[in-house]
């Protein structure tokens, strides 16, 4: 007769067994909350709770006087408008509201009353000796936030030779471009006004100072001047639609562009296959191979950030080719990427049965050909593209996981920068253009892209299991 502790001894020895074989093979069981494939927005990165400090600056320039010959003109109504949007229902639950009157060496703070003297000529005259003359030094006025947010207004000419474009496209850059400060944007609002009065070249070498009215003249002809922005996003477009909502008239006839290297995208797209796919491949909801597996997730939209793939271990097909479609969600008012600059950047990992995890195999050069994107073009903001699978490039069966980075090189100008430069000028007395409006737009523009890391415009993710 079994003794009743020899009895359990053998049970206990088996149940242990039973659970150690169980574990073995039980896989380790990946999804896309593992590996996200969603490219970050950074629209809603900031809270409302924080506080925001609002500097409004006016160019206190001679040339700035030709604005207010008129009472009512179009620069008098946007110096009243934004004085009245700052001082109303805020972007944020704490926001506080300074005055400065720009040009110099230093900002000459302002009290509210002291701001709406902007409106009057000897603002700009020096002939008060509360607002002495000074000439129009935009970089520096430009100085970064402390610890708090900020919205950075300045309402200006942008005239500027090409000693100044630098030095402003430079100190924007180092301050709100990079490093803590880079979830700021720069926003340029161009706005035609009427004028009479003196426009004061840049480049007096080359041109001379000359007499402009524009009376009797169609807006065309007006002079611009322009609203420069600088704050993080989300603040910059609630005001401007508070501008929109208060003011329809004055902006429906302006244009605006913000520039804005960390926020591209209002949401991350889904990929959608164009056609069927090949015979030889299928879509499941899950993988295996092995002691790892993965499986899709869906969003709340009933879509899942990666393409599920499985591939037979025979095939005869040396590429498999995949046509493709994918949303593309710009945000609103900044410039769109040229389709031809548009480059891909593919990061890899693989299952690994033994550790039963994903490894990088970003090194591996016969992986690096496994999967290719071609045929890229970007159309009414839809991407098409074929994905190509070069199905002998998979060396071993395993779990491969691709994520795919759109990243662009270099942005479309705005179709109205070159009718309001000063080269588009139909004589050599054009007050309606402004010189180096150009250069001063395309150096801003290219200080967004030209770091090693090129912005990323979208992302889309494959999990092939190749048997």
């Amino acid at each position: 007769m079994i003794q009743p502790q020899f009895q359990l001894k053998r049970y206990l020895v088996a149940l242990a067994t039973f659970f150690l074989l169980v574990s073995c093979k039980s896989p380790s069981v990946y999804t896309e909350q593992d590996f996200p494939c969603k490219l970050e927005t950074n629209i809603s990165s900031v809270s409302s709770s924080s506080p925001l400090e609002i500097a409004l600056h006016v160019d206190g320039s001679g040339s700035m006087l030709g604005y207010v010959d008129n009472p009512n003109s179009r620069y008098i109504q946007t110096l009243d408008l934004l004085d009245s949007i700052f001082l109303g229902q805020g972007s944020r639950d704490q926001v506080t509201l300074s005055y400065y009157r720009s040009g110099g060496l230093k900002n000459q703070q302002l009290n509210r009353q002291q701001y709406r003297n902007a409106f009057n000529p000897d603002f700009y005259t020096g002939t008060n000796p509360t607002f002495p003359k000074v000439s129009s030094q935009l970089d520096k006025a430009i100085t970064p936030p402390a610890k708090t947010d900020k919205l950075l207004v300045f309402v200006t000419d942008l005239e500027q030779n090409g000693g100044d474009v630098n030095n402003l496209v430079d100190t924007i850059e180092k301050n709100f471009f990079k490093d803590k400060h880079n979830q700021y944007s720069v926003g340029i609002l161009a706005i035609k006004s009427e004028f009479n009065g003196t426009i004061y070249t840049t480049e007096p070498r080359v041109y001379s100072d000359f007499y402009y009215n524009t009376k009797g003249e169609k807006i065309d002809q007006y002079r611009p001047f322009y609203v420069v922005f600088i704050a993080p996003y989300s603040d910059l477009v609630y005001y401007y639609e508070a501008m929109k909502n208060q003011a329809k008239d004055l902006i429906e006839s302006s244009q605006l562009v913000i520039f804005s290297p960390n926020t591209f995208i209002k949401e991350s797209g889904y990929p959608k296959l164009s056609t069927p796919l090949p015979n030889e491949i299928s879509n499941p909801q899950s993988l295996q191979i092995g002691r790892v597996a993965f499986e899709s997730s869906q969003s709340n939209s009933g879509q899942s950030s990666y393409t599920l793939l499985e591939i037979p271990k025979r095939i005869d097909q040396k590429e498999l080719s995949i046509p493709f479609t994918l949303p593309f969600s710009p945000t609103d008012y900044t410039l769109l990427p040229e389709p031809e600059k548009i480059k891909t950047e593919t990061t890899i990992k693989a299952s690994n049965s033994f550790e039963k995890k994903f490894l990088p195999q970003n090194n591996n050069a016969s992986l690096k050909q496994a999967l290719e994107i071609k045929d890229l073009k970007l159309t009414d903001n839809q991407f098409t593209f074929t994905t190509a699978i070069q199905p002998e490039s998979f060396s071993e069966p395993g779990i491969y996981l691709f994520t795919i980075d759109l990243r662009v090189e270099n942005l479309q100008d705005a179709s109205w920068w070159k009718d309001w430069d000063w080269e588009s000028r139909t004589n050599s007395e054009d007050g309606s253009k402004t010189y180096n409006l150009l250069n001063f737009m395309r150096n801003l523009k290219t200080r967004m892209t030209d770091g090693e890391t090129k912005p990323a415009i979208s992302r889309f993710c494959y999990a092939i299991q190749k048997n």
